[in-house]
């Protein structure tokens, strides 16, 4: 794992991880990093860990109900859902929720649809599982998760069909990042504004990218690293939705 010091303007390696993982999720909860699943190469995984800066180290915290890779999580009122995904040979609708506080993981209402390779976010103290892929079929559909139902329920699906997408919250909107429609990689971006009820195009980044990284500093939302297309990439841009534009981000 990297750190990036903005006051130094500079990457650095922090302690790794107690296990090898592709295709995990991640999330911040109660100051701490949770790597949640993924695959190690040769099977799928629930195992779960957490780092705490404060002593640059890693310790297992509890494992999911299921093991999977290519899911989505979101974080809502400091619980983590886990969601879709994959664990061989089958495609996931399964969903489940971690409670910091009782340090378990329970079952929650599945998605109406298969999905992995989907990106999932929380807005507005909903879910929201985008797109992604059944084994043959890219998606353009969009479920919506309401946890006081524990329901899932559709909403209008996207203008692009998208699987490998990022997602990011800002300003009370959903922006899906690009992804790729399983012909072409994408760096096209669309936001959904909930309400309103209808998505829209905005600007696209630089760089097309798939399983890229997202995160929102500020007002910012930054797309980090991916795979272009012909190679992996290391480069990182930010969006800017004043001015509804992608800046390159310099590690001078």
């Amino acid at each position: 794992m990297e750190q990036y010091d903005s006051q130094l303007n500079e990457w650095m390696p922090v302690t790794s991880m107690n296990s090898h993982r592709g295709r995990l999720e991640s999330e911040v909860v109660n100051g701490k990093i949770f790597a949640i699943g993924g695959s190690n190469g040769h099977t799928e995984l629930n195992t779960v860990e957490t780092y705490d800066e404060t002593t640059n180290s890693w310790s297992f915290a509890p494992a999911m109900l299921q093991c999977r890779c290519s899911f989505g999580t979101g974080v809502i009122d400091g619980h983590i859902y886990a969601v879709g995904g994959y664990q061989g040979p089958r495609n996931l609708k399964s969903v489940e929720v971690y409670s910091p506080e009782k340090e378990e993981w329970a079952r929650v209402a599945p998605m109406n649809t298969e999905r992995n390779n989907l990106c999932v976010e929380a807005l507005n103290g909903k879910l929201y599982a985008v797109g992604g892929y059944n084994g043959w079929t890219c998606f353009n559909t969009v479920e919506c998760y309401n946890p006081e139902e524990d329901r899932w329920y559709l909403i209008p699906p996207m203008k692009t069909h998208r699987r490998g997408a990022g997602a990011a919250s800002l300003h009370g909107k959903l922006y899906v990042i690009g992804g790729s429609d399983g012909t072409n990689f994408l760096n096209s971006v669309e936001c959904y504004d909930p309400d309103t009820d209808e998505w829209k195009a905005v600007a696209s980044m630089n760089t097309p990218r798939h399983n890229v990284g997202i995160v929102v500093i500020g007002d910012y939302i930054y797309a980090v690293g991916g795979f272009g297309g012909s190679s992996f990439l290391k480069s990182i841009e930010y969006y800017d939705a004043k001015s509804d534009k992608w800046n390159c981000f310099v590690n001078s």
